[in-house]
């Protein structure tokens, strides 16, 4: 007869007790196995029980469990930080993991991250796949005739940003400045006109002054030029790319900090 018992309702969130030696095997990711006899703690990772806490008694007389569980709400990325989220657990007092690998199981997949910092019940580690901000590129700087490039990025969209986009075109009439306008996520510049009408070719100087002084664009784009010349016509839109969330730690995975 097993040594061990079930005190969990949840059947994929199973918490059990018995001697190290008897762990129980018709079990599911995330559940846990406390073995009484040497006051180890194991997760069950869909495949394999994994120690992740040995129970130390300070002084104080209270355990210290703070080293593995399950993430009880979905992360967050921020300044290139990504986070576990564990309510269970309290690393406020703690910086005994900072520098440690912590191993995540999520979507049947394993991810090895180094933690970055620990507070209250926040795990702070490297992203799975850090988030980013959408961008284009215009201009080509081995061109014969436009030398210009101008690289634009979207402030703080990140995936949203691949939604916008932007074109340049000749302008009409006699003897008008450049203008820009922006509505329903499209940018549109056009240049000016010289006295006969003609378009006159626009510069990457004068994209980066329009952006920036219009207030309809300054706070939702910045623009970097890279090699000061001017930029051919571009009728048809160019969307941004490259924009993304990033990929968070979603409740319900399991983590373990390894020693």
């Amino acid at each position: 007869m097993m040594a061990a018992y079930n005190s969990g309702s949840n059947p994929h969130r199973q918490n059990f007790y018995g001697k190290s030696g008897k762990k129980p095997d018709k079990v599911y990711a995330g559940d846990k196995f406390t073995a009484t006899d040497v006051l180890e703690e194991f997760l069950y990772d869909g495949e394999d029980w994994i120690l992740y806490n040995r129970i130390i008694i300070p002084e104080s007389g209270l355990p210290i469990n703070l080293v593995g569980g399950v993430a009880t709400d979905d992360g967050e990325i921020e300044d290139d930080v990504g986070t576990i989220i564990d309510d269970t657990k309290d690393f406020s007092n703690t910086t005994i993991f900072d520098g440690k690998i912590v191993k995540i199981r999520m979507d049947d997949k394993d991810y090895f991250r180094l933690i970055v910092s620990t507070d209250d019940n926040i795990i702070g580690i490297e992203p799975i796949a850090p988030s980013a901000e959408a961008f284009v590129v215009l201009g080509d700087d081995q061109d014969e005739t436009y030398k210009g490039v101008v690289e634009i990025s979207v402030i703080d969209k990140k995936a949203e940003g691949n939604n916008y986009s932007i074109k340049i075109i000749a302008g009409e009439g006699d003897a008008t400045e450049a203008s820009i306008s922006f509505d329903n996520g499209l940018i549109t510049i056009i240049s000016a006109t010289e006295t006969n009408e003609n378009p006159i070719p626009i510069n990457t100087s004068t994209i980066k002054t329009l952006i920036e002084e219009d207030d309809g664009t300054s706070e939702i784009f910045s623009v970097k030029v890279s090699n000061d010349g001017n930029i051919d016509f571009i009728e048809d839109p160019v969307s941004f790319e490259g924009g993304s969330d990033g990929t968070i730690v979603k409740a319900g995975s399991t983590y373990v900090v390894m020693n």
